[in-house]
């Protein structure tokens, strides 16, 4: 579930309104229900919810899924984000 904040994450690092235009992430699943229309009941709905407002912060802000093997260099920085994260817990 951890792997699942990045995008948040990602979020978070552009405080100005104007950035990002694109975010990509390797968690299709994800991907496909924060962009999808309907309410989302599964055990993600919450973080779907929060990833959901937080881009209405960024109104030309789009997802987009692409493939882990397209994805490594983000991968890894992501889990060293976490892992920075953990240890100031």
């Amino acid at each position: 579930m951890h792997l699942k904040k990045a995008p948040i994450s990602c979020l978070q690092a552009f405080p100005d309104p104007s950035q990002p235009s694109l975010i990509t992430s390797d968690c299709q699943q994800l991907i496909l229900k924060v962009n999808s229309k309907w309410s989302d009941n599964s055990a993600l709905s919450s973080l779907v919810e929060l990833i959901r407002q937080s881009l209405s912060l960024f109104p030309s802000t789009s997802l987009k899924h692409i493939p882990r093997t397209a994805n490594i260099e983000a991968h890894v920085l992501a889990r060293e984000a976490l892992r920075h994260d953990e240890d100031c817990m």
